[in-house]
């Protein structure tokens, strides 16, 4: 399907799901003319009555600039299931996403190119810091039905000064009266 802005810049079309499509994320691709450069777009839409909505921001957690272009991860943790939304995250780096209800496994893959101020990599539980600027988050994520669920990157991302550690020492966060690690 191909249609092109009208002279305000606006385009409207239509998207007819059929029923094998009930239940399935799909994306709409829209390429933006921007200046002399054309900039893809994307959009993630869902048909069904059971979806959630999952939104938040991606930031850098190294100067807490929001991450345009990040791709999301759901990963269902009943079957493995991976759902890819690539490049999901805008200019001021928010993100939404409609899903099934049911519990997830959240992943972000960032760019942070030379804001990395370590050397090395680092691969943890929840973290993973790679030495060519790129950092995955991961945290689990429990959707419900209608409802809208508000997930930042920085909800995984604490800082501070520790030391006397040995090396690969990993430090998880547990909220008081549970066993869950954060």
């Amino acid at each position: 399907m191909s249609q092109y802005a009208d002279i305000n810049g606006f385009v409207t079309f239509t998207y007819t799901t059929l029923a094998s499509d009930d239940n399935k994320p799909a994306t709409i691709k829209t390429a933006v003319q921007d200046g002399g450069d054309w900039v893809d777009k994307v959009t993630f839409i869902m048909a069904s009555n059971k979806a959630s909505l999952v939104t938040g921001t991606v930031i850098n957690p190294f100067n807490g600039n929001p991450v345009e272009g990040a791709s999301v991860i759901l990963e269902e943790s009943s079957s493995s299931k991976h759902h890819f939304f690539d490049r999901a995250t805008t200019v001021d780096g928010s993100y939404s996403i409609a899903m099934l209800p049911g519990s997830y496994l959240i992943n972000f893959d960032i760019n942070i190119g030379d804001a990395n101020p370590y050397e090395g990599a680092y691969s943890g539980s929840h973290t993973e810091l790679r030495k060519d600027g790129t950092i995955k988050l991961r945290s689990e994520l429990q959707l419900s039905q209608g409802q809208t669920h508000t997930f930042n990157s920085q909800r995984v991302i604490l800082t501070g000064i520790a030391s006397n550690f040995p090396a690969g020492t990993e430090i998880y966060f547990t909220p008081i009266g549970t066993q869950k690690h954060h």
